[in-house]
């Protein structure tokens, strides 16, 4: 019988010479490969061994929370910042180190001389403390709120909403700090709010009733309400209390107006005059004493005054005004 050969099965790379160029050069490759990662899986080890050390080095560095109290007390801010920062490498979530990263943020703002650092530092301010209260178990809430409150007022007038929002959560907390009054009576009245500002100003006088600058702002708020017997007598206080002639100067201009609206234009002229004794070079002195010349009829005296008030400020509009107005 014929017997027959089993078919041979074809195998292109055992026919292939060792020497063969294209099985060299795949060779190569797959020991770059194999070597490749190899040296990832070394460099991979070494870096969790050294991640390892530095958060094990990390944990015996981190400060404990009395530790940044006590920096806190010292108003130590630089050491306070670096601390939280220790405490956040670790867990940038904790609410405490971001609570006080933020006070030390806001503190050393306010006492920062350049406006765009330190409204920068308003804005880290804000946004650590904002961070801390989303934590349920945030500690020192309602002293939050009052940090947070007045470094919207530094944030400028469009904050002034929310500053008072954040003054009157902590004051509703239990936290209630006498400046927070003041703060909340110039956000209102700033933001235009100037009946809500009265009650602001009335609580904030209560505790700091020998302010002069208080005094004055509140007169200004109380003139705006109307109210001018209460926007005299309070300019009047403010007078009494300080020497610095920019302050008496503000007091004698409210006084004035007082007067004007009482229509008690003599005594609104003496105290045009006191400013104008102290400050010959104010323009607006001169301009609204011409306002009350005009309206004891002597216009002669009154463009006088207003002349005076355009030689010292050639842009007063509201004198140069006058000066073209014909009767």
């Amino acid at each position: 019988m014929l017997k027959l050969h089993s078919p041979m099965k074809f195998n292109y790379f055992a026919n292939k010479r060792p020497s063969d160029p294209y099985l060299k050069k795949r060779a190569r490759r797959r020991l770059l490969g194999l070597a490749s990662l190899a040296a990832l899986a070394l460099l991979a080890v070494f870096a969790f061994v050294l991640v390892g050390k530095n958060l094990a080095s990390s944990k015996q560095d981190k400060p404990k929370r009395s530790e940044i109290l006590a920096l806190w007390e010292q108003n130590d801010y630089a050491s306070l910042n670096a601390a939280c920062d220790k405490v956040l490498l670790l867990n940038p979530l904790d609410s405490y180190a971001l609570l006080f990263k933020g006070f030390a943020a806001f503190y050393s703002g306010l006492a920062n001389p350049d406006a765009e650092q330190r409204q920068t530092a308003m804005d880290a301010s804000v946004t650590h403390i904002r961070k801390a209260l989303t934590d349920p178990n945030c500690p020192l809430v309602p002293q939050a709120r009052y940090v947070l409150g007045k470094a919207y007022y530094a944030k400028g007038l469009d904050y002034w909403d929310i500053c008072i929002t954040e003054l009157d959560a902590a004051s509703e907390l239990g936290y209630s700090p006498d400046d927070s009054w003041e703060y909340r009576a110039l956000a209102a009245y700033g933001s235009g709010q100037i009946a809500r500002s009265l009650g602001y100003f009335t609580e904030s006088l209560a505790r700091f009733p020998d302010s002069p600058e208080l005094s004055l702002a509140a007169s200004r708020a109380w003139a705006d309400s109307g109210d001018w017997a209460k926007a005299e007598s309070l300019a009047k206080a403010a007078k009494a209390a300080t020497s610095d002639e920019y302050l008496l100067e503000r007091a004698d201009f409210l006084i004035a107006e007082a007067c004007v609206a009482g229509q008690r234009l003599a005594e609104a002229r003496e105290h045009y005059s006191f400013i104008i004794q102290r400050n010959p070079e104010s323009a607006d002195a001169w301009y609204q004493d011409g306002l009350v010349l005009a309206k004891q009829g002597d216009l002669i005296a009154a463009r006088a005054a207003w002349r005076k008030a355009v030689s010292i400020d050639p842009m007063h509009a509201l004198a140069r005004q006058k000066l073209a107005e014909r009767s």
